[in-house]
């Protein structure tokens, strides 16, 4: 099954998000000028990890790249399929670990300052 061009870009902000390479996350959301093109990208889930680069670059404690998607427009609201999670919820419990990083409480700031709803509850 080929791959469309958007699913591509897709998948390679996925991975630079994951991998926390902001150089070539800066470079494909450039390349992705078009809003809906870049919001479909940002919103695709990744088939085998069931969530969006958001999350990946959340739970890897990627705070440049978690800045840059969400000035990118992706969705600090979504949830995540796999558990019902939202960025917030992740966030915070990596937040609330035994030591956590400061990387980790700013990420928490972060999504609060960008209208991350504390109110939406897992479904």
């Amino acid at each position: 099954a080929e791959r469309s061009a958007s699913e591509r870009l897709a998948q390679e902000i996925y991975e630079a998000a994951d991998s926390g390479q902001s150089s070539t996350l800066k470079k494909l959301l450039r390349r992705s000028t078009e809003e809906d093109y870049r919001s479909a990208a940002l919103e695709w889930a990744h088939p085998h990890h069931k969530q969006t680069a958001l999350f990946a670059a959340i739970q890897c404690e990627h705070l440049v790249v978690v800045r840059m998607l969400i000035e990118a427009n992706a969705a600090v609201d979504t949830v995540r399929p796999s558990d019902g999670s939202t960025a917030l919820l992740l966030a915070c419990k990596q937040a609330d670990a035994p030591k956590p990083t400061r990387n980790a409480l700013n990420v928490v700031k972060m999504l609060l300052s960008s209208k991350a709803d504390p109110a939406q509850s897992p479904a």
